[in-house]
């Protein structure tokens, strides 16, 4: 489980510790729904630690979502969203097609995580290909 110790000392992150403890709890959740959504529908039941260790891949992604706004995880409009803005009658125009980084479920993630999370997978055997 990653806390604030292991995110300073060993990941070297920079956010203060109330801001990480702010994105924590939603970082965890969509990293477990992603790794859920790879692997075989009979460990759906386990927790997120059977399937390996995502420490790092959960450090990264909150340096993501830090970085491109928590608004995102709720569908709140982020600046990266922005097309144009007009200030008379007040109207904001998004293109969320516009966004330069991985994308899951709509939620900003890192590609840094989903390689983590993928490698991860593989090498307990969580993403074998079964062949009758």
């Amino acid at each position: 489980m990653v806390d604030y110790k292991y995110y300073t000392d060993e990941f070297k992150g920079s956010l203060n510790e109330a801001r990480f403890n702010e994105l924590l709890r939603d970082t965890n959740i969509i990293v477990e729904m992603f790794v859920k959504d790879l692997v075989s529908m009979r460990y759906l039941q386990n927790r997120l630690s059977t399937f390996g260790n995502f420490d790092m891949a959960i450090c990264y992604e909150i340096e993501m979502i830090d970085k491109h706004g928590d608004d995102s995880l709720h569908g709140t409009p982020t600046e990266n969203d922005v097309v144009s803005i007009t200030t008379t009658g007040y109207k904001i125009e998004t293109d969320k097609s516009k966004s330069k980084f991985f994308e899951y479920k709509g939620l900003p993630f890192s590609s840094i995580s989903k390689e983590m999370i993928m490698n991860e997978l593989r090498k307990n055997g969580f993403l074998n290909r079964i062949i009758n």
